[in-house]
């Protein structure tokens, strides 16, 4: 039981620790008082995505997709990213305001699916392929649960912290649109899609 615990949050640690960064700017996005709230059921909605489309393909399929396919996705927190450095600055505060409610939370869930789906399914797919019992499914499951939710408090402790507050307030959307420029780019390097793209022109 130990090691299925300690591997399942290993696995998640070692996929979400940069997810802290983009907790913080999915924060910035919204005056919403609910907003926390919020971005916690975006969090939840993809990392449900995520996790069950791994565990199916785990479990059932027992196959892995071509890791430079799923890097297309990579061009959704791109075009994010373009949007927030062409918007003019005085349509900031109604951008700002538009990130509310079920929105907002539609938007979290589709940035955690396309910004973590390499990683996840990469490495969670194999984690579960490996597992030879319902109870070890069930207990990873819950493990990733836990998880979730300490990375979630982590990102809101570190958001109050004034210093880093002071930053994405006064700089909050540049902050956004680099972290989703770099995200869109990193991911379609790290799953080799850029490689692949230029092997096929060659």
């Amino acid at each position: 039981m130990f090691h299925t615990i300690f591997s399942a949050a290993t696995a998640y640690l070692s996929t979400n620790i940069d997810y802290l960064v983009l907790l913080m700017a999915f924060f910035s996005q919204s005056q919403s008082r609910y907003k926390f709230r919020d971005v916690f059921l975006g969090d939840v909605m993809g990392s449900f995505v995520l996790v069950m489309g791994s565990l199916t393909l785990g479990v059932i399929l027992h196959i892995i997709p071509e890791e430079w396919i799923l890097g297309f996705l990579g061009i959704i927190p791109f075009y994010f990213g373009c949007k927030l450095i062409l918007q003019g600055m005085s349509d900031d505060d109604q951008v700002q305001a538009d990130f509310s409610g079920f929105k907002l939370s539609r938007y979290v869930a589709l940035i955690t699916i396309t910004s973590c789906s390499a990683d996840n399914i990469g490495i969670y797919t194999p984690l579960f392929a490996s597992m030879q019992v319902a109870s070890e499914v069930y207990l990873t499951l819950l493990t990733f649960a836990v998880m979730l939710v300490l990375v979630f408090l982590t990102a809101i402790i570190l958001f109050h912290i004034p210093m880093i507050t002071t930053i994405i307030e006064k700089y909050g959307r540049w902050v956004s649109a680099i972290i989703y420029l770099g995200l869109g780019s990193y991911i379609m390097y790290e799953s080799g899609t850029i490689n692949h793209l230029l092997l096929l022109l060659h």
